[in-house]
């Protein structure tokens, strides 16, 4: 309860305090928006209230943005969460609000901390749009039974990690520009996608992880494929961690793969060619890898 409270407050002042702070003019923002506000903590929004004075905000603080609950019936409020003014976060962006379709945020270009999107109890998230979002601390989407896409066109910089799991109906994935992760990649239960590729990826400063868990298993995944990633810092794992795991995966590609600096767990794959994996297994051996590996329980005979 206390620090509900602390948020509440840190709202409050943050707005009172800061509001008609700046006379700049700003033309992402709504014209009935005066000055161009900063938040220089922290904002939390709990239930109905205070979006529509987010549009006009362009900078949030080290305590960034929180909106969270169910709101109350205000229909300006009750579906969607638009800040087209919104271009960086100090701290992290967290949001779980339930009946939520829409996340607008067209002017986003950083966040500092984590961005964690959690969809609701009603699970009804359909589109996140943040088209010009370039550096984030981390990027953490679970439980968005809805959402179909997931695109972040510009986004080149994860500094921290990069998880996605449980998006039941995904069916696409768009990462184009992502070059770097500084922590780990995990992957799991997303099991109507069927390629998961990150095409401009070159390191991943910790793990990669795709696996699955019981009843949420990656039943479409055919093809997981990373054609520019050198380095992984420390493990790769493609395996199932419960239940039947990445039936139809067929495709691995790792062609530039020289260093992982972990173990590997390429395992229980039934349609994916044991000759794939012993051949990403051999090169790495060729570079020096002499982590532990656990390659077995493919498809054997191809």
């Amino acid at each position: 309860m206390r620090r509900v409270l602390m948020l509440r407050t840190s709202w409050i002042l943050g707005f009172v305090a800061v509001i008609g702070g700046c006379n700049a003019t700003d033309d992402s923002r709504p014209s009935w928006c005066e000055g161009t506000p900063t938040f220089r903590e922290g904002v939390a929004i709990y239930g109905d209230g205070g979006l529509r004075t987010l549009a006009c905000i362009t900078t949030i603080g080290r305590h960034g943005l929180r909106i969270e609950g169910t709101p109350g019936g205000n229909a300006a409020d009750s579906d969607t969460i638009d800040l087209p003014a919104l271009k960086s976060v100090e701290g992290g962006l967290s949001i779980t609000r339930d009946g939520l379709t829409t996340i607008n945020m067209p002017a986003l270009i950083s966040v500092k901390g984590f961005i964690e999107i959690l969809g609701g109890e009603d699970n009804s998230l359909k589109n996140i749009n943040m088209p010009v979002l370039t550096t984030v601390g981390g990027l953490s989407i679970h439980y968005a039974w809805a959402l179909t896409n997931v695109e972040f066109p510009e986004l080149s910089t994860v500094t921290f990690s990069l998880e996605l799991s449980r998006m039941i109906s995904l069916t696409s994935l768009n990462l184009p520009a992502l070059a770097s992760v500084g922590g780990s990649i995990d992957f799991r239960n997303n099991r109507a996608l069927t390629t998961f590729s990150l095409p401009g990826l070159m390191t991943i400063d910790g793990s990669l992880i795709i696996q699955t868990d019981r009843g949420y298993e990656n039943f479409e995944l055919t093809t997981i494929e990373f054609p520019q990633l050198t380095t992984i810092g420390k493990d790769l794992h493609v395996h199932p961690g419960e239940g039947d795991g990445h039936t139809a995966l067929t495709t691995l590609a790792l062609p530039a793969i020289k260093s992982v600096g972990g173990n590997i767990d390429i395992s229980s794959n039934p349609a994916l060619c044991q000759s794939i994996v012993d051949a990403i297994l051999a090169g790495l051996q060729t570079n020096g890898f002499d982590g532990e590996s656990e390659i077995c329980c493919n498809l054997d005979g191809c």
